[in-house]
């Protein structure tokens, strides 16, 4: 008798709350002794000051991701934007408010994660709605490839008189689609009906997939001009 994928991933899921109580409170108690050590180096007000200042800023930080999320899921069905925006706003893109050692952490959480969420993917998919579909999906991977190299051709090589190199690089790189972003969307778009036990969610994980697999690719690819430009020789496989 198979051990069925709800209650599996359940217990990953489980897993994946004590990994990030353990980070977090391994990172609290790093936090803790750094105080100390100030506390017996510099003034009590000024140690005080800062250990408010950054618990204040993680309050905010997952304050504003649930607010975020919340947000975005009832305006757009899609609760992870509002989660990077948060993310963008207090990692380096932008503010940098998340002192370093707190976005590695949350950078090793966020991949354990996207694993976990893969995982539930692939236990979840229904390979019957994939081989009925497939057609469809791989009409929809070609289309999410070719259209952005080709429209970086148009507008960057003959447009802006950028190189045949950059241009494919910069193409490859917006044709480039997550997995694990497109299994949250689908899991989150609709409390009601299951969107990856459907057509259209078969379609697009399928899509996803070959995407990925293609972006790989041309990720090697890719390597391999930029070390052909360096003065590189290039290796063919046979």
């Amino acid at each position: 008798m198979g051990i069925t994928a709800g209650p599996l991933f359940e217990g990953l899921k489980k897993l994946y709350n004590q990994i990030i109580i353990t980070k977090l409170m391994t990172h609290a108690a790093k936090l803790f002794f750094h105080y100390l050590y100030l506390y017996r180096h510099r003034p009590y007000k000024e140690m005080a000051s800062e250990l408010v200042v950054d618990i204040l800023i993680i309050i905010s930080f997952l304050t504003f991701l649930s607010i975020a999320e919340y947000v975005s899921a009832k305006v757009i069905r899609a609760g992870i934007i509002g989660q990077i925006a948060v993310g963008i706003v207090y990692g380096v893109p932008l503010a940098n408010i998340l002192q370093p050692a707190w976005q590695e952490t949350f950078l090793y959480l966020g991949y354990i994660g996207l694993v976990l969420i893969i995982f539930e993917g692939g236990l979840t998919a229904r390979l019957d709605l994939l081989r009925a579909n497939f057609v469809l999906s791989l009409c929809g991977a070609i289309t999410g490839v070719v259209l952005p190299i080709g429209f970086s051709y148009l507008l960057l090589f003959l447009g802006f008189g950028y190189g045949a190199v950059e241009t494919f690089i910069i193409g490859a790189a917006l044709s480039a689609t997550s997995l694990g972003t497109t299994f949250a969307v689908i899991s989150s778009a609709s409390k009601v009906v299951d969107l990856s036990q459907t057509r259209v969610g078969a379609i697009l994980v399928s899509a996803a997939v070959i995407d990925d697999v293609t972006g790989l690719v041309m990720s090697s690819v890719i390597h391999d001009l930029g070390s052909l430009a360096n003065g590189g020789t290039p290796t063919l496989a046979g």
